[in-house]
């Protein structure tokens, strides 16, 4: 049996105080269990990789001393053996790797059913697995329903199949890098999409988002999802809003909102420190928020809307009068300000929700009920090498301040 792996080798374990240069670095690996072909009555282990084809064997009877097995839903174990001195440290599909295990213990545990002569002998030729980084599916015909898609794989690209919901077999595929479901009819995502640990691109494209409910966003919020995407595609989507997750993606590089329905954009849209290449094109937009006054990007595409806010005669307007915080909004500016962790799991929903619908003022501080709001114009060309418009550069900003003195500082 072969598993196909990411290997290190610990050979410090018995000299604590030696050099780290004992621990291998972590290789891609063949890790092969079955009986030698010199000594078909002695089980072992075959550890082979590019830089070593010949491999290394560890005898498995009376020499395996523990298997470390607490992350193994996570695809990682280790086996500790005693000749030679070394601890294996495995990394591979969950499935596989429990199988794999699962083999070893049935072959040589004291009482085990299966006798050494069902065990194969090692095939000692090295291995080199064909790892299927991307797939796509052009048609319903060749869709993988029952097997499932390679767990290798890093690019998928299910498009213009006219799905109707999200697969929840792509939420085990750990190593995915983009994914393009453009041209579908998906109306929601998992919130579990936001925890794949390395999506960088997703295209959601021509689904039907924008009859999404607003749970149906959480994903935006996921710890990873945040840190890790660089690329979001939600063009027509007929979206006519935006939750406020979507400023918190502090590594998105490019945004394209495109072809919507959006009148307004979150206003902690300018905390997107990351973004280069934001896209609006043909939205019914008549403001952008004030802080996009932040952003440094390099394009942005505004052409197809309108701004032109009802009554806007270039001055101030809905002004409302600053009173004393309450102690509900000091603490919230107090959590946001230090950048505590929350959620359901620590506080009431309605604080949450409270937390996540915070406005912010020019100078970032978190406003709630308390606050002053004003218009005003802005050219486009002092955030961007290159600015698509269909009109003026000059565009009105709906600007939110925490204080008469911010007002004046900004203005």
């Amino acid at each position: 049996m072969r598993l196909v792996c990411t290997v290190k080798v610990d050979a410090s374990r018995m000299c604590p105080g030696a050099n780290r240069s004992t621990v291998q670095r972590p290789r891609a690996s063949t890790l092969s269990f079955g009986r030698r072909p010199d000594h078909k009555d002695e089980m072992c282990l075959l550890l082979q990789s590019a830089q070593d084809t010949k491999g290394i064997r560890y005898k498995v009877v009376d020499n395996i001393t523990q298997i470390f097995a607490k992350f193994i839903n996570e695809g990682k174990c280790t086996i500790r053996l005693k000749e030679p001195a070394h601890d294996l440290i495995i990394q591979a599909d969950a499935l596989l790797l429990k199988s794999f295990l699962r083999v070893i213990k049935l072959a040589f545990g004291k009482n085990s059913p299966e006798p050494a002569v069902k065990v194969p002998v090692l095939n000692e030729k090295y291995f080199r697995p064909k790892v299927q980084t991307k797939y796509s599916v052009t048609s319903n015909a060749e869709y993988p329903t029952l097997q499932g898609f390679p767990r290798t794989t890093q690019h998928l690209s299910i498009v213009d199949l006219q799905r109707k919901s999200f697969d929840r077999q792509i939420l085990r595929l750990n190593q995915l890098r983009s994914l393009d479901l453009s041209k579908n009819c998906i109306r929601s995502l998992p919130v579990e999409l936001g925890s794949l640990p390395n999506l960088a691109e997703l295209c959601l494209a021509e689904n039907q988002l924008g009859k999404s409910p607003p749970k149906s966003w959480a994903w935006l919020n996921g710890d990873a999802i945040k840190k890790n995407l660089i690329t979001l595609d939600l063009g027509r989507n007929e979206l006519t809003w935006l939750p406020p997750y979507l400023g918190k993606l502090t590594a998105l590089r490019t945004l394209s909102l495109n072809n919507n329905l959006l009148s307004s954009l979150p206003l902690n849209i300018g905390f997107l420190s990351s973004l280069r290449f934001f896209s609006l094109h043909e939205n019914l937009l008549d403001m952008l928020p004030g802080c996009v006054r932040r952003l440094r990007l390099e394009t942005i595409n505004v052409s197809g809307n309108t701004f032109k806010p009802q009554g806007f005669e270039g001055c101030e307007i809905d002004p409302n009068i600053l009173e004393v915080p309450d102690l509900v909004e000091i603490a919230a500016k107090t959590v946001l300000r230090s950048r505590l962790r929350y959620g359901p799991e620590t506080i009431p929903r309605g604080l949450v929700k409270y937390l996540d619908e915070a406005l912010y003022c020019e100078c970032g501080e978190a406003c709630f009920k308390y606050r002053l709001r004003s218009i005003m114009m802005f050219d486009l060309r002092a955030i961007a090498e290159k600015c698509v418009l269909s009109m003026d550069p000059r565009i009105p900003l709906r600007c939110i301040f925490c204080s008469e003195r911010c007002r004046y500082r900004w203005h």
